[in-house]
């Protein structure tokens, strides 16, 4: 992550803690040191023995057996990995009983793992070298009334990323695309259990999923080139504001990545997206708002 100097030292933006960033959101907390930052080690728990430099993000473990280290970006890759060791089969049984899963196993696939300091599920983002550069948190929160709610919070400074990247297969002609982690996983699932002519769906697809309908990069075109690219976005109803009738935000994501895709210097093969009970305007207002991949599979 770079280095942002700030007109303002002591602010939420100054100089310490813009280099602590990525770091604090998921979940270490630090004393100053002068230009380093001191901590307990995520990898290894020694206390006080994990430092960041606060002007160039580097870290570092001082514990003899540990000794990891590297940038901003490696740790989100590094911490993953320790995260994904960790993560038991109870809570992979759990997600699946929350999500409405059928099984673990599809989770796991996903590289969606447990935090070992926030309690929380990180599902990793990939970039457009396939490179793991976007590690979000999905989450409990409360709002300013003190009311629970779930979130998916994308790390400070990393911008978004396609989720399932990491299973993607340029040799596959069919690239469904999900809207949100889970039911990129439902759907990765049902593709993995279900079969045609004894052969799981899978076989000749690749499932990925963007965190949300407007976030489609111009960058991921190239996963989709030549492919024929199935658009899976959610049945959002239109929404009235005032004397103005706007497109759901499934309708809209559709029309953005059609658009953003049909563009590029190698389109897809063809472009379809899910017409939800069979209606013309992708949308069907016979169904309840927001209706999805997974309400769709638990039938």
């Amino acid at each position: 992550m770079p280095f942002k100097p700030s007109s303002k030292p002591g602010t939420n933006n100054s100089p310490v803690l813009e280099g602590l960033r990525v770091y604090k959101f998921h979940g270490l907390e630090f004393s100053l040191n002068g230009k380093e930052a001191i901590s307990d080690c995520p990898f290894c728990g020694k206390e006080q023995k994990f430092s960041v430099n606060t002007e160039t993000s580097q870290y570092q473990c001082w514990a003899g057996s540990c000794k990891v280290s590297g940038n901003s970006t490696s740790f989100l890759k590094a911490y993953w990995e320790h995260c994904r060791d960790e993560t038991t089969n109870s809570e992979y049984d759990r997600l699946a009983e929350e999500s409405g899963f059928l099984q673990p196993h599809a989770a796991r696939a996903f590289g969606v793992v447990m935090s070992t300091l926030k309690n929380q599920w990180l599902i990793p983002g990939w970039n457009k070298d396939a490179r793991l550069t976007g590690l979000y948190r999905y989450g409990r929160l409360k709002d300013n009334k003190d009311r629970w709610f779930s979130k998916l919070l994308v790390c400070p400074g990393t911008g978004h990323h396609l989720f399932n990247l990491q299973n993607y297969d340029t040799t596959k002609p069919i690239v469904d695309l999900c809207e949100g982690w889970r039911d990129g996983i439902a759907w990765y699932e049902a593709l993995t259990l279900g079969t045609r002519a004894g052969k799981p769906f899978i076989n000749d697809r690749s499932v990925l999923a963007v965190p949300g309908t407007n976030s489609f990069k111009p960058e991921w075109s190239k996963f989709f080139a030549g492919k024929t690219v199935n658009i899976l976005f959610d049945n959002d109803h239109p929404v009235t504001n005032k004397d103005k009738t706007l497109e759901g935000a499934g309708l809209q994501g559709v029309k953005k990545v059609a658009s953003i895709l049909s563009s590029a210097p190698t389109p897809p093969e063809t472009i379809n997206f899910v017409a939800w009970n069979g209606s013309a305007d992708q949308y069907s207002l016979d169904l309840p708002d927001s209706t999805d991949v997974r309400d769709y599979l638990k039938g």
